[in-house]
């Protein structure tokens, strides 16, 4: 995460919900702590017996992110029921494959790199992953 500081947008590494940086007192003492961007409440929790913090969204004993309800799409899109030329449809597909193919080589890369430095959790080499695809996008190395 970013370093704290009033104001600051974040996204928490375990389920992804956006947070804000807000100040709060407590016993007349001011500190900074990342809530909920919708409400003034914090959204991590600090556990004392082993000396961190977790989401509040996740599962305590799993620490994996709690169901959330979202709508499933079609089973089987109807490509043929689209105005795009067979040839058209084909050319894309192609080109899916390649960057998918492609985006699974840097996610292993990623992935390797991160466990060779200690890095194990999900969320936190899903971050760096997308940081490094955004800087191949920008850089056009793609």
């Amino acid at each position: 995460m970013i370093p704290k500081s009033i104001g600051a947008k974040d996204k928490c590494p375990s389920c992804q919900m956006e947070l804000i940086c807000r100040e709060t007192e407590f016993k007349g003492q001011k500190n900074l702590q990342w809530q909920y961007a919708d409400r003034e409440e914090a959204h991590f929790s600090w556990d004392f017996k082993a000396k961190k913090a977790s989401c509040k969204e996740s599962e305590p004993s799993t620490n994996t992110p709690k169901a959330a309800t979202i709508s499933s799409s079609p089973e089987k899109v109807e490509l043929d029921k689209l105005a795009l030329a067979g040839d058209q449809i084909a050319a894309i597909n192609n080109g899916t494959a390649d960057l998918a193919e492609r985006l699974l080589v840097v996610f292993n890369t990623t992935r390797s790199v991160c466990e060779r430095v200690g890095i194990t959790h999900p969320a936190t080499i899903g971050m760096i992953f997308n940081q490094v695809c955004e800087t191949r996008r920008t850089t056009g190395s793609i």
